[in-house]
């Protein structure tokens, strides 16, 4: 079976009596049909670091017999690197996520460990990281029917064999798409779930279907929304402000009128996951809000300026305050309901705007296309580059527990010369930052300390800041950023060989989109003190070497006679 994977879910199973881990994947067929299919072969681990002293072999003979009651299948002694510099770790094997939490509280406190990695990812990315398989792209799965889980009314299969990822195959299949709009109309004050009723749930879905639901008793709008999502069986829905008003409220609604949004595909309610993202089961949940998130150009984050900015609205704009007032007349009941219908249509359209590059992102970093457009750049960063650390073997160190504020010089900014300027050159450096990591081979893991000796002819030393990363091996963010900008430059020569207007061209302009956006955030990720991989000689030493860049320019400008009148960062 060919299948285009749409979304990921996690469970542990019994098989034969036995718990075993289980990787839901929700996709589509070759032949349009919607399926399920799960995966038994992913077992999940982590890595122990014995104490200095202690022989990992020694180790691994000890958890052998330890963690037996915990559901270990298999000790390994491994090579792994931690932040650049060779060691021997043990690999503990599970036969599921369960039975492996309750192992790492065991093995943390162990007196010959010094510490755990990798403990802390989740066994859906995970999968993703160590299998080379992405979402929102094409695998090939040998099959077995026969499978029955509680609430699933679509075709579900086990895998005979781990699924493989199929090469060179963009074209994702055509997605039944349902988006929908809310409006409460209150008089006074934010909406309460408990105190306001929904005036109308408006929705429209791909095909051109419409529906407008307004009843005086909401309930009845809950119970004909989730009836809708159930027989059109969308596999994807999107909403403005999803995450932050939507579905807060419905679901705190639904219970208020003693409902239940049974909407996933798993005859499941919606449910809070990762980044304060909504996930509906079986389906990508989008929240078109996040596309403005991501465009500084809108300054105004609503639906209706979102879509002035993008040229897809037109007429006039009810602002939310006027909701409650409208809502008492019966001409402003219907004017109020076009208007409903109205934002849905536009939902729609941002949706149409954007699924290419949204599906292209998400089969890049290896997240599902509702987690990518809730995540920051520092995370679908992350995600990328732990996805790179499981190639080369480096360990993945743990999430800083407090994020903290810490400073350090950044980019040059000069002084704007005042005045009215006539024959203006602009010179910009395309992605420096991501261009000096190649250079200079910035990384954490290429760091060298001050107190570690080393050759001077073997390492690179940032200007004014003094700090020195070693020329070989290649660092994690080289790898990752050299693979990255490589990706692009092959996407690019191939959209040569097609059509402006082709679906094919269409598909790697949205490629090579995604590819830039991470690529560009790359820096960022490096100066976020929050990340796995921060380290702050890294971030101090990309905008030292930055600096000197734009000052050498300068130098070469001024030499040519050039007058200065701005500079900022990388221009």
């Amino acid at each position: 079976m060919r299948l285009w994977v749409l979304d990921v879910n996690q469970e542990v199973g019994v098989v034969v009596g036995r718990k075993l881990q289980e990787i839901l994947l929700w996709g589509i067929t070759e032949e349009g049909e919607r399926v399920l299919v799960v995966d038994r072969f992913y077992r999940p681990f982590f890595y122990a670091v014995p104490r200095n002293g202690v022989s990992a072999e020694a180790l691994a003979s000890k958890f052998s017999a330890l963690l037996k009651p915990y559901g270990l299948e298999g000790v390994e002694v491994v090579k792994r690197k931690r932040l650049g510099r060779p060691i021997e770790v043990v690999k503990l094997i599970f036969s599921n996520a369960d039975d492996m939490e309750r192992a790492v509280k065991q093995t943390s406190k162990h007196s010959e460990v010094s510490d755990i990695y990798e403990e802390d990812i989740r066994p859906s990315q995970r999968y993703f990281e160590v299998t080379d398989l992405s979402p929102s792209s094409w695998v090939e799965v040998d099959v077995a029917p026969g499978v029955n889980i509680e609430g699933v009314e679509l075709p579900t299969y086990v895998a005979k064999k781990p699924p493989k990822p199929v090469d060179g195959e963009l074209t994702p299949p055509p997605l039944r798409c349902l988006a929908f709009h809310v409006i409460i109309p209150v008089l006074h004050g934010s909406p309460d779930p408990k105190r306001d009723s929904i005036g109308v749930l408006a929705a429209v879905t791909d095909d051109g279907r419409e529906y407008i639901f307004a009843e005086e008793d909401d309930r009845i709008i809950l119970l004909k929304f989730a009836e809708l999502v159930r027989e059109y069986d969308p596999d994807v829905m999107i909403s403005w402000a999803a995450n932050s008003k939507v579905w807060p409220f419905l679901m705190e609604r639904s219970k208020t009128v003693n409902t239940l949004l049974l909407i996933g595909r798993q005859r499941t309610e919606p449910h809070q996951s990762l980044f304060g993202h909504f996930s509906i089961i079986g389906r990508i949940n989008v929240d078109a809000k996040d596309f403005a998130e991501d465009d500084p150009e809108i300054k105004v984050k609503t639906l209706e300026y979102t879509a002035k900015h993008y040229k897809i609205w037109d007429g006039e704009v009810i602002e939310e305050v006027y909701f409650g007032q409208l809502w008492k007349t019966s001409g402003g009941r219907r004017k109020l309901e076009e208007y409903a219908l109205k934002c849905a249509r536009t939902v729609m359209r941002l949706w149409r705007l954007f699924a290419d590059y949204l599906i292209q992102l998400s089969a890049l970093v290896g997240y599902p296309m509702d987690h990518v457009v809730a995540a920051s750049p520092g995370f679908r960063v992350e995600e990328y580059l732990i996805r790179h650390a499981a190639k080369i073997g480096e360990l993945v160190p743990k999430r800083p527990e407090l994020m903290y504020f810490e400073t350090y010089k950044g980019g040059m900014v000069l002084q704007p010369k005042p005045g009215i300027h006539e024959n203006v050159a602009v010179l910009d450096f395309a992605a420096m930052y991501p261009h000096l990591i190649l250079k200079y081979n910035i990384s954490p893991d290429t760091y060298v300390p001050p107190e570690v000796e080393v050759p001077e002819d073997q390492v690179y030393v940032a200007p004014e800041v003094g700090h020195r990363f070693l020329k070989q091996p290649d660092g994690l963010y080289r790898v990752a950023v050299s693979s990255l900008i490589e990706a692009r430059k092959a996407i690019r020569q191939e959209m040569k060989k097609h059509p402006k207007d082709s679906p094919r061209y269409l598909a790697l302009e949205a490629q090579q989109k995604a590819v830039k956006v991470v690529t560009n955030a790359t820096y960022g990720y490096a100066g976020w003190t929050g990340a796995r991989w921060y380290m702050k000689p890294v971030a101090e030493s990309c905008t030292a070497w930055g600096r000197s860049t734009i000052s050498a320019a300068l130098s070469i400008a001024r030499e040519l006679g050039l007058t200065i009148i701005y500079g900022d960062t990388d221009s």
